[in-house]
């Protein structure tokens, strides 16, 4: 094993009849070549750790580097922002209401570990609180005034609990003061009521997850500010407020009303007042539209859209997500955005009320969404860009109108001596 100094490279040789060959060369792919990488230097079976001076420990396989395991899911709040990687729950931003699930309340400029579990699955993040998934368990803290989390009382919660237990959940979605999940195909919310958007026919607020109508057949949802979206059998469904759509110039609905009759839907997404929805490839939105946020042209911006509208003609449209007053899709694994930019959320430099490109690349398969950032993943790599007043993009940086990519949930931290006494 040789560190080479400062040479930013560790080397690893084997020995053979007639000598020592060089078996591998180990680089960091963050470019810590000043800080002696390679000091120390371990090696077991197929895991190679290596050291370096500024108190990182980077993990390789024969596959690669393991800390650059896939970050499976993200979800981003008002000003909070939530990931899930190798099972690990990562949060970072606003930090006021506990919504973080550390057990403080202060704010957070970078991703840190929530506990130790390495068995997270789904994660879902309210404007300022968050739900998530454990081996099929429910678990949820952060701001409770309106009983979102479903633990029967109104009490702030600064760290994941268990509610209720059952442990066969399997989707979420929350907004600002109610929650939906899956469980077995059946739909269940809980929270606050008063238009109807829990769908049991009632105005009343629940603080503890009830089950809504009998139907075992729910794959998909979503939550507005007062309104909810399911998907169920390839169907659209929708009930709470219509102030913004989807039935038109109505009233609210206080149970699940499909719409239309087609049975080809299979995503959906709430920005809170404006709603964005998949079929059979096609992009399909309405609802809220000051800042153009639904996508139509900039003729109809300000006015709102009452009933969903398809968004330009492409058949090819395979993610959404949506906040407040900004959009976000993905088409031929090209990122798309559109809608208010005051805080640089769509990541190039003029707002737009109609989908534009961002950037060139074309490997991006998850997005996300917060009030004035946006989150995604591309190539397994998590980047993120717009306004930074909470810390919501986990970066040290006030506002950023380009992606960056958040590198501290590539490379872990470790003390380099107690981790190799490990090995």
């Amino acid at each position: 094993l040789e560190h080479g100094s400062d040479t930013g490279s560790a080397y690893v040789f084997s020995r053979t009849d007639t000598g020592w060959t060089q078996a591998a060369k180990f680089t960091p792919d963050d470019g810590a070549a000043s800080d002696r990488f390679g000091w120390p230097v371990s090696v077991s079976g197929n895991i190679a750790v290596i050291g370096a001076d500024n108190g990182s420990a980077y993990v390789f396989s024969l596959g690669g580097d393991l800390n650059r395991a896939p970050i499976l899911q993200i979800s981003t709040g008002a000003y909070h922002s939530l990931a899930i990687k190798n099972g690990e729950l990562w949060a970072w931003g606003n930090n006021q209401h506990g919504q973080l699930g550390n057990g403080l309340d202060e704010n957070l400029f970078s991703p840190v570990r929530i506990g130790s579990d390495n068995d997270w699955t789904a994660i879902a993040a309210g404007d300022y609180h968050s739900l998530a998934i454990k081996n099929g368990e429910l678990w949820a803290w952060g701001y409770n005034q309106n009983c979102q989390l479903g633990n029967d009382s109104d009490d702030n919660i600064p760290s994941p609990t268990r509610i209720g237990s059952d442990s066969d959940w399997t989707a979420i979605a929350t907004r600002s003061y109610h929650s939906l999940a899956i469980k077995n195909g059946e739909l269940w919310a809980w929270g606050t009521n008063t238009s109807g958007q829990l769908g049991d026919g009632s105005n009343n607020t629940s603080p503890f997850p009830i089950r809504i109508g009998s139907d075992n057949d729910w794959t998909a949802i979503a939550a507005g500010v007062s309104h909810s979206l399911a998907i169920k059998n390839g169907e659209l469904w929708a009930w709470g407020s219509n102030t913004y759509g989807p039935f038109g110039d109505g009233p609210g609905v206080l149970s699940p009303v499909q719409f239309g009759s087609d049975n080809d839907w299979t995503a959906i997404a709430s920005g809170g007042n404006h709603n964005l929805a998949i079929k059979n490839g096609e992009l399909w939105a309405w609802g809220y539209n000051y800042y153009g946020q639904v996508g139509t042209p900039s003729s109809s911006t300000s006015v709102s859209v009452l009933t969903p509208i398809r968004i330009g003609f492409s058949r090819a449209w395979s993610a959404i997500a949506a906040r407040a007053s900004h959009s976000l899709a993905i088409k031929n694994g090209n990122l798309w955005a559109w809608g208010d930019n005051r805080f640089g959320q769509l990541a190039y430099n003029s707002s737009g009320s109609v989908p534009m490109q961002v950037g060139s690349d074309n490997d991006w398969t998850t997005i996300a969404t917060g009030t004035k950032h946006s989150l995604a993943i591309k190539n397994s790599e998590l980047w993120t860009w717009g306004n930074n007043e909470f810390g919501q993009l986990g970066i040290e940086i006030i506002e950023s109108r380009i992606p960056l990519q958040i590198t501290t949930l590539i490379k872990n931290t470790f003390n380099p001596a107690i981790l190799l006494l490990l090995l």
